[in-house]
C-alpha cells in the first residue's frame, strides 16, 4: 500500500503541477501525468451502493493508438467496504484491462497497467468501470448506503510514451481534446476589448460550433482580448480584415477569402481554431459548416447514449425503447440492494400532469427465499413513483410486468429514472462473512425491459428552466433571444459563452442569439441576463421573483464568514480528522425502527399512494414569496414572463460577482448537474454541488393547444388533474344539471297516478 500511496501522490502532483502531459524526461524516468482523461464529472466518478457500472467514451487519434500506452486509475473507498468481497474492474472496448480489491480506505489505491498493443482504436474507445462493494459488518438494507468508491478524475486515464503524439491537427479530431481534472473541455474565445455585439456573437457562435463538432460533454469557456498561450482550445472568429487589423501576428487560413484552420499550439492537444470570413455573411456560413458532429462524436452518441449530452434518453410520443438502448444492459447481483438508472429526455413543450402514464414493462427475476419486504422501486428524480412486490418465497420471473408511472411525475427536459431492487433475505440477520463471500444471485434486471411513452399534451407551461436547459425553449421557437451582459469583461463574457456552448451541445445546433448593445434599454421581450446581481437592472430580479436586496446581503455575509474561517484556520491548530466522518456517524445510527408515529405513517402513506397536495387546488395556492439564496448558494437562475407578455420570457443567470458567476456556472453545466435544472428558480451550492429548485412567479402557457383535437383533450385533462377544485366544481355542476334534466323528464314523461 505504501507503493500505491506513492504512485497516487506522484500522479496527483504531476496532474496538479502541469495540465500538459509529461515531458520526455519524465516519461523516460517512468513518471507520468494523466492527460488523456475521460470526460467525467465528480458525480459520475462516484459509485454508491453494492453494485455500480459506468461507461465513459475515450477519443484517440491514430498517432496515439500507435504509441505505447499505460492506463492509470486512482481511487478511494469507504472504510465500511469489505476488501475480500469488493472489487473494481476496468474493461476497455470489451477486454478486461485490470481488476483491484477495494482496500483504499486509509490511503488511495492505484491501478497502473500497460495497455495491450492493438487494443486501442482510432476514434471512439469505451472505458467501462464496474464496482462491487459489500459491507464489513452490517447486512441491513440501510447499511448499503454507507458503501462508496470515488475515482480521482485528475489521475485516471491514459498516458503515452511518445510525447509527439499529442496534438489536435484535424477538425474531425476535435473530440480528442483532453478533458481537465474536472472532466471539462476547456475553451477560450478571443474578442477585442472594444468588440461590438456582432463580434461577440461571432465568437459565441464559433465556440458553440466547435463544441458541437467535438461533441464536448462539458464545455467550459473563458474569454480573452487577444490570442495567447492556452492549454485548451482557443477559438478566434471574425472577418479577415478585422482579424488582420486587430491581431496582426495571428496566422490565418491561406488565401484571401473564407476558411477554417486548426493549428496545434502546445502539448497534450492544445490548439487554436481560427474561423475567417470575407464578410459577415461569409463568416456565418463558415461557422454553420463547422457545427456538425465529427464522425467519432456521432459514434459515441450511438454507443454510449447515457454518457452523451445530446443522446440521453430522448423519447418521442408513442415511442417504446429498451433499457439496453438507454445504456442499461442486463445485470444481476448477489447483493441486497440493486440500482440501475437512466435519463429520460422529454420535449420542452411536454405538459406534465396526470392525464396518462409512462409504462415500464419489466423483464427481471428474483431468487427464492427473499424476505417479505423485498420489492422493486421505481423513482423519478428521487421521488418514489411505483413499486412491485417480490414476496413469492419460490422466486419469480417477471416478463413484461407493467409498472405504470403517472406523467405528472416527469418534467420537460431531463428526468432521472432509477430502478431499485431491495432483496433482503432471512440469512442477512446472521451477517456471516463466509455467506457474503459465497452469496448466490438474488436479482437480475434484463436489458429487454422497455419504457413506453404515450401520446402527450404538447403545450409548454412556463417558467421552466428545464425546458430551456434541454432545448433553449422558448427562445429557439420564437426565432432567437437577446443576450444582456451586465459588463463586457472577460468573466461575464466567459459565463455567457459557457452557457451557450452547453446549450448548443445539448441541442446539437447553434443557439440563435444576439448580444444587446452596451447602453441599450432593458428589452421588453425575450432576453437572457448575465452578470453580477448588483450590476443588472433592478427590475429584472424583482420581476422574476428574486429578492435582490436579500441576495446581496446573503452573499456579503458569506464573504465575511469565509474570511473569518480563513483567519481561524490560520490561528487554530489543526486536529487530526477521522478517516471518514460520514462512516463514523453511520455506524452510530440505528438502522432499525425509529418508533411508531401514526400521523407520520399516515402522511407517508398518503404521499406515496394518493399524492394530493395543496398545489393541486387552485383556491389554496398563494403567491410565492420573493426568493433569497441560502447559505452557500452562490449562483441563481430564474425565469419568468417578460413585460411584453405573449409568451415572451426573461431568464436571469447571476451571482455575487462576475468571476464567481463564471466559476459556478462552469460547475453547474457539468452533465450530472445540468440535468437537475428544473422549475422557475434554481440555486446552486458549488461546495456541496447541490441544485435546489424554488417556486417563482405565476405560470403561463406557450404553444398552440388547438394543434389537434387529441392534444386539446389531453391538455384539458391535464389542467383538470392539476386543478382538482375546478374538476370537482365541474363534476358538481354536471351532476346538478343531470339531476335537473332527469327531474324535468320524469315530471313530463313519467308515470302519473
Amino acid at each position: 500500500m505504501r507503493r500505491a500511496t506513492s504512485l497516487f501522490a506522484l500522479c496527483a502532483a504531476l496532474a496538479a503541477a502541469a495540465p500538459a502531459c509529461a515531458d520526455p524526461a519524465a516519461l523516460r524516468a517512468g513518471d507520468r501525468s494523466v492527460w488523456a482523461r475521460p470526460a467525467a464529472d465528480a458525480e459520475s466518478l462516484k459509485f454508491v451502493g453494492e453494485d455500480g457500472t459506468r461507461t465513459f467514451p475515450l477519443f484517440l487519434t491514430r498517432a496515439e493508438t500507435r504509441s505505447r500506452s499505460r492506463f492509470h486509475l486512482a481511487f478511494t473507498n469507504a472504510v465500511s467496504v469489505m476488501p475480500e468481497a469488493s472489487t473494481l474492474t476496468v474493461t476497455l472496448d470489451g477486454a478486461r484491462l485490470a481488476q483491484a480489491r477495494l482496500a483504499a480506505a486509509s490511503s488511495p489505491g492505484v491501478i497502473d497497467v500497460e495497455v495491450p498493443a492493438g487494443l486501442l482504436a482510432p476514434g471512439l474507445n469505451l472505458l467501462k468501470v464496474d464496482v462491487v462493494q459489500r459491507h464489513r459488518v452490517d447486512c441491513s438494507l440501510g447499511a448499503t448506503y454507507e458503501l462508496w468508491t470515488k475515482l480521482d478524475g485528475a489521475a485516471t486515464g491514459l498516458t503515452f510514451d511518445d510525447p509527439k503524439v499529442a496534438g489536435t491537427a484535424r477538425l474531425d479530431d476535435l473530440p480528442t481534446l483532453p478533458a481537465d481534472a474536472r472532466g471539462a473541455q476547456r475553451m477560450r474565445v478571443v474578442a477585442p476589448a472594444d468588440a461590438d455585439g456582432a463580434r461577440l456573437d461571432a465568437a459565441f457562435r464559433a465556440a458553440e460550433a466547435a463544441a458541437i463538432r467535438g461533441g464536448f460533454a462539458h464545455p467550459v469557456v473563458e474569454a480573452a482580448s487577444a490570442p495567447g498561450p492556452f492549454d485548451g482550445l482557443e477559438v478566434v472568429a471574425g472577418v479577415r480584415a478585422d482579424l488582420v487589423r486587430d491581431f496582426p501576428d495571428l496566422a490565418l487560413p491561406e488565401g484571401d477569402g473564407a476558411g477554417v484552420a486548426l493549428t496545434p499550439t502546445g502539448p497534450c492537444g492544445a490548439a487554436r481554431l481560427v474561423v475567417v470570413g470575407s464578410s459577415a455573411r461569409s463568416l456565418d456560413r463558415e461557422i454553420a459548416s463547422l457545427a456538425k458532429p465529427a464522425p467519432m462524436a456521432a459514434a459515441a452518441a450511438a454507443a454510449a447514449p447515457q454518457s452523451w449530452p445530446t443522446a440521453g434518453g430522448a423519447l418521442d410520443a408513442g415511442a417504446t425503447v429498451t433499457l439496453a438502448a438507454l445504456g442499461v444492459s442486463s445485470r444481476e447481483t448477489t447483493g441486497r440492494m440493486f440500482h440501475a438508472g437512466f435519463d429520460v429526455q422529454l420535449p420542452p413543450d411536454f405538459y406534465p400532469a396526470d392525464y396518462d402514464k409512462l409504462v415500464v414493462a419489466l423483464d427481471a427475476a428474483y431468487a427464492p427465499g427473499l424476505g417479505r419486504k423485498a420489492q422493486v422501486l421505481v423513482r423519478v428524480d428521487g421521488r418514489d413513483a411505483t413499486s412491485l412486490s417480490m414476496a413469492n418465497p419460490s422466486g419469480a420471473l417477471f416478463k413484461r410486468r407493467e409498472l405504470p408511472i403517472p406523467l405528472g411525475a416527469f418534467e420537460p427536459g431531463f428526468n432521472r429514472v432509477e430502478i431499485e431492487a431491495q432483496a433482503p433475505a432471512a440469512s442477512d440477520a446472521a451477517c456471516d462473512v463466509r455467506a457474503t463471500l459465497k452469496a448466490a444471485r438474488r436479482f437480475a434486471l434484463f436489458g429487454t425491459t422497455t419504457v413506453a411513452l404515450p401520446a402527450t399534451a404538447r403545450i409548454a407551461h412556463l417558467p421552466d428552466l428545464g425546458a430551456t436547459a434541454v432545448a433553449m425553449f422558448p427562445y429557439q421557437r420564437r426565432g432567437g433571444v437577446s443576450l444582456v451582459l451586465a459588463r463586457r469583461d472577460p468573466a461575464t463574457i466567459g459565463a455567457a459563452a459557457t452557457f451557450l456552448a452547453r446549450e448548443a451541445t445539448t441541442m446539437g445546433r447553434i443557439v440563435s442569439a444576439s448580444t444587446a448593445p452596451a447602453q441599450a434599454p432593458t428589452p421588453a421581450g425575450d432576453a437572457i441576463f448575465f452578470g453580477a446581481l448588483g450590476e443588472l437592472p433592478p427590475q429584472v430580479a424583482a420581476r422574476l421573483g428574486v429578492d435582490a436586496a436579500a441576495a446581496r446581503a446573503a452573499w456579503a455575509k458569506a464573504r465575511s464568514d469565509a474570511a473569518e474561517k480563513r483567519a481561524e484556520a490560520v490561528a487554530a491548530p489543526t486536529d487530526a480528522a477521522p478517516a471518514d466522518i460520514a462512516d463514523r456517524w453511520a455506524r452510530k445510527v440505528d438502522h432499525g425502527a425509529l418508533g411508531f408515529d401514526p400521523l407520520g405513517a399516515a402522511w407517508r402513506w398518503e404521499d406515496r399512494y394518493v399524492g394530493l397536495r395543496g398545489a393541486d387546488f387552485a383556491l389554496s395556492r398563494r403567491p410565492s414569496p420573493a426568493f433569497a439564496p441560502g447559505p452557500g448558494q452562490s449562483l441563481v437562475l430564474a425565469q419568468g414572463q417578460a413585460p411584453a407578455g405573449g409568451g415572451a420570457t426573461w431568464t436571469l443567470v447571476t451571482g455575487p460577482s462576475a468571476p464567481a458567476l463564471a466559476r459556478d456556472l462552469a460547475a453547474l453545466t457539468s452533465p450530472s448537474l445540468w440535468s437537475r435544472v428544473h422549475g422557475a428558480i434554481v440555486a446552486f451550492d458549488p461546495a456541496k454541488r447541490r441544485v435546489t429548485e424554488a417556486p417563482g412567479t405565476a405560470g403561463y402557457f406557450v404553444g398552440d393547444p388547438l394543434s389537434s383535437v387529441g392534444n386539446l383533450r389531453r391538455i384539458a385533462a391535464g389542467w383538470l388533474s392539476s386543478n382538482l377544485d375546478a374538476y370537482a366544481f365541474l363534476m358538481l355542476v354536471g351532476a346538478m344539471a343531470l339531476g335537473f334534466a332527469t327531474s324535468a323528464v320524469v315530471r313530463r314523461y313519467g308515470v302519473k297516478p
